[in-house]
Formats: C-alpha cells, structure tokens, sequence
C-alpha cells in the first residue's frame, strides 16, 4: 500500500510531540513490512528519511509550507476581515492549502491509497476534495486540551471549536488510540463517532540491557510534561511536598522535564510553573530537592529514564499518553492518574498504580508506598515492558492499522 501520514514535525526528535513521535513509528515499521510511505509535515526536511535509513527507500518526506494570497493589499485585507469572521477558518487556511497541495502532489507522482491525518484544527477537512480515502486520527482535538487547561473561551477557542466539529461530523472513517478520548471528543464537540475504530499506539519495546536498573536510588521521582494544568503539576508538586516533608522520606528528590507552560488555576491569576512551585514548596531544604531541567531531547529524556526509577504521570486529561508508555518500556514503574486513556493501559497493582485524578493526597499515598516498596516497584516495571512488547509493539499496531486501511480502501 502507499500511506500517507500528515504530522506537525517529523522526524519526533525535533519537538517532544505525541503525533510526531506515533509518526515515526509508525512510518518505520510501515516501511519495514514493505509498504510505501509517505510523510507530510510543517517541520520537516523535504525528501529526509535519515531516521530510517534502512527504509529510506519506502519512505518520501514532504515539506508542507504556507500558501498565502500572493498580492499584499489582497493578503492584508484577506486575513484582516478573516480574523474577524471567521477565526477558525483562516488560523489554518494556508497550512490546510500547503498540505492539500502536497499530497495532491504525491497522489500524482505515486497514487496513494489512504491518508492519515490528525483531527487538530479540522486540518482533514483541506483533503476531502482530494478523491484520497481519509482516515481521521484522534490524537486530542485542539479544543480538548483548551477545555482541560482552562483557558478562555474567546473567539479563537470558537473558531477552531467549529472547525473540529465540523471535520469530525464530516469523517467517513476515524480511528483512536482508545476508548476514552472517542468520549471525550464526543462530549467536548457534540458529536456522535459511534464507528471509530480504537487502535492503540505503538511504542518501541527497550532491549533488556537498556531498561532501569533494579538498583537504582529508590528515592529517585521523575516527572515528564509540561507545567501546566492539564499534565496535573501543581498535583505533582503538593503531593511530592506531601511525602517530601515526612522524616522517613528525606532522601527523596525529584527531577522534572518539560518547558514551563504557565498554571490557570481558579480564581487567582495565571502563574509560571517554577513560581508556583516556589510558593507551594517554601521550605528551602525540600526545594532544593526538585531539580528542574526544563524541556530535553528526547534521547537525553531517555537517558533520565534508565535512572529515575519511579515516573509519575498525574495528568487530569490525557489520550494515551507516551509520556506513560516509554516510562514503561524502559521498565519503569509508574504511578498514573486515573484520567484519560491511562486506565486502559495500566492495570492497577500489576504493571502500574493508579490514583484518582486531581488529588494530590492520592498521589501522595501511592508514592510512599511505592518509594517505600523496593518489591513492588521491581514487580511492576518487569510487568509493564512485558505488556509493551506484547500490546503496543510497533509490529503488533501496524498489522492491525493496516488490516483498517484495506477496510477503508475497501468501502471508499
């Protein structure tokens, strides 16, 4: 088959960015089985496949750039009554225009079969006129993660709210990494997805010799996100200063990864990451605890994870997140809220331990019992790689998203 793929950047190691990373994996193991690839993305390198220079062959990249109206005054006036009618529309009219141009190109070099493409933005709408099979992706509406941070419902927020309703009550055939954010979307958009198809994603399983040592500091935490919100950071901190401040635990450290994205909390006024942190955690000897590296690449996030044992993923919404499945790839034990697609991975006290979104007391508790329980802890990262490598294998998806392509091809 010839598949295309449509990612905001590609290849992953160039923006910690769910869809870039299920891209990868994707196209590589695509590639690998012998089908032809094709890969449309804003931040890429036309014609690049370095990353899978075994496959290189199977794999075309496209650069999608911007199409803007090429005559000034026009351009100006185009994007000045656009914005104030509307904003949804214009935000992605010109990287809608590029990628139909793109894969309308690709189409005529090699036909394509079918193409992938996220729902962010009502980007899939830019292809429906194309002829192509399109397979729409569930990888959290825009809209979702604003609801979930808690930012206004300006004008902007109604705009793309519009477009992504009306993508998805358009889409002919959807698929979802799993059950949870089908409903969410549903819930959030007003729409009815009752044929989605829920496919997880895929995650490479770590060599033996690459996973977390059983040896490692038992008092190590790591946290992996942005400090926002939605990835639940300010419930990462009360909790930590919760088990930080009891006698038995005053070992513990933390290190969090990931860029400060700012915290909307209610009724006061937004504030940065590290200053909530400063005013949650006051006493100095505690503090000094938590180290904040701000956002890494993605091989050094690796590297962190062969040595901070337990990650803790306290998200209040979450898809199915790879945050939570690298951590357990690399063996890791884990302690995750129980929002989102999260509970459709872990399995509370058998490959992970699950507490109750939003509550940090919950997550306090977990944590030192889990700090506290060297045999657990060892339990549950031998578990969680065993279910990655037989669940969520790149070969295991693929086969089946394939299987899925040839429906789609077959009822188009």
């Amino acid at each position: 088959m010839h598949i295309g793929l449509v990612t905001p950047q590609y290849p992953a190691g160039l923006s910690a960015n769910g869809i870039s990373t299920y891209t990868e994996l994707m196209a590589e193991e695509l590639a690998r089985k012998g089908h032809c690839v094709s890969v449309f993305s804003r931040g890429a390198t036309a014609g690049s496949a370095s990353a899978h220079a075994g496959f290189a062959e199977n794999i075309d990249v496209y650069h999608v750039g911007t199409r803007s109206l090429s005559v000034p005054v026009l351009r100006t006036l185009f994007y000045r009554a656009g914005g104030l009618l509307c904003p949804g529309y214009i935000h992605n009219r010109d990287s809608g225009v590029a990628l139909r141009d793109a894969v309308l190109r690709a189409h005529r070099t090699t036909p394509l079969d079918v193409v992938e493409c996220p729902e962010v933005r009502g980007l899939p709408d830019w292809l429906e006129s194309l002829g192509i099979p399109i397979v729409v992706r569930l990888h959290a509406a825009r809209t979702l993660n604003a609801v979930a941070n808690g930012e206004p419902r300006d004008r902007v927020f109604r705009g793309i709210f519009r477009a992504e309703r009306h993508c998805l009550r358009r889409a002919r055939h959807v698929s979802a990494p799993c059950h949870a954010i089908v409903a969410e979307t549903t819930r959030v958009l007003g729409i009815e997805l009752q044929d989605a198809r829920v496919i997880p994603n895929p995650i490479s399983p770590v060599a033996p010799t690459h996973t977390a040592e059983s040896n490692g500091d038992p008092h190590e935490v790591l946290f992996v996100g942005r400090m926002d919100i939605r990835k639940g950071f300010d419930v990462f901190v009360r909790a930590f200063h919760a088990v930080a401040s009891r006698p038995e635990f005053a070992d513990i450290h933390a290190t969090i990864v990931g860029p400060d994205s700012g915290l909307i909390l209610p009724g006061r006024p937004a504030v940065s990451g590290s200053n909530y942190l400063c005013e949650t955690v006051v006493d100095g000897g505690i503090r000094s605890r938590i180290d904040l590296r701000g956002p890494l690449p993605h091989d050094r996030v690796a590297t962190l994870r062969h040595r901070r044992i337990l990650t803790v993923i306290p998200s209040r919404f979450e898809n199915f997140p790879y945050t939570l499945l690298e951590a357990m790839a690399a063996g890791c034990p884990v302690i995750a809220a129980d929002s989102g697609g999260i509970p459709e991975i872990i399995r509370h006290e058998q490959n992970g331990l699950l507490f109750r979104s939003g509550e940090s007391e919950a997550l306090a508790e977990q944590l030192a019992r889990l700090v506290a329980d060297k045999a657990l802890k060892s339990a549950l990262g031998s578990q969680a790689g065993k279910d990655i490598e037989e669940f969520y294998s790149p070969a295991v998806v693929a086969d089946t998203m394939v299987s899925f392509y040839r429906e789609v091809c077959d009822r188009t």
